[in-house]
């Protein structure tokens, strides 16, 4: 059973450096070389000590390169001390705290807490932004596509309504522009915009809203309607006599 005692050797530390060691913000690397100094130095009574990296190595069991880099780490630091004479370098803690370059734990966190904080803001600040760009984009979106709702006929097309419903190509163009206003305005959208409009002008000339441009034959026969004429007969003659 491992029982270690004072009499055996023992490291004296001052209170006050005790107190900022509690403060310090180092990694684990850098507390186990620190310790090595500590014993090596102040364990045996003495202000400094050649301590090889070999001995870092076997006290540590780190890496020879984890060693130099918190050996360096802790010398920046100005906790460690080194001093290279003829080829040897010795180590020594310093005890001066207040010309340690390092932050204590509590400073750590509070600047952490404020750089969080700033983060967060900054997060917060560019999702609004980003939402209110989406927002726009959105409604020009919608502005854009009610603009377009309504294509016109082609030329065909309105040749077509024109030329089986017997109506000027006036009209048609007239029913036209009726349909892209009422679909801008209200923002409608028909599947099927040359059966919609053929229905319209079909259903106003059932109603007599809309006159068709009958022929000369055709008005001949409504008027021998008109007359009383068996109009069978009338169609039959017609189509016998030859010019």
């Amino acid at each position: 059973m491992i029982n270690p005692q004072l009499e055996n050797g023992h490291i004296e530390i001052n209170n006050e450096n005790a107190e900022q060691f509690g403060k310090l913000h180092l990694s684990g690397s850098e507390w186990q070389i620190l310790w090595v100094v500590l014993r090596k130095t102040w364990g045996w009574k003495k202000k400094h000590d050649s301590i090889s990296l070999t001995q870092f190595e076997k006290l540590t069991g780190l890496t020879r390169k984890s060693v130099c880099r918190a050996i360096d780490e802790l010398v920046s630091k100005s906790i460690l001390v080194s001093k290279k004479t003829l080829g040897i370098t010795q180590y020594s803690f310093n005890k001066h705290y207040d010309e340690w370059k390092v932050v204590s734990k509590m400073t750590l966190v509070s600047k952490m807490s404020k750089g969080s904080v700033k983060n967060v803001q900054k997060v917060v600040s560019k999702m609004t932004h980003t939402k209110e760009t989406i927002t726009k984009e959105i409604i020009q979106k919608k502005d854009t596509i009610k603009k377009t709702y309504f294509i016109s006929l082609t030329e065909n097309e309105k040749n077509k309504i024109s030329a089986d419903l017997k109506v000027s190509l006036d009209t048609v163009n007239d029913y036209c522009e009726q349909a892209d206003s009422w679909s801008n305005g209200k923002g409608n959208k028909m599947l099927n915009w040359y059966l919609t409009i053929r229905g319209w002008i079909s259903r106003d000339i059932k109603s007599g809203k809309v006159s068709t441009e009958r022929t000369m034959e055709e008005q001949l026969h409504d008027v021998a309607i008109a007359l009383g004429f068996d109009v069978t007969k009338f169609n039959h003659t017609a189509q016998n006599v030859k010019p």
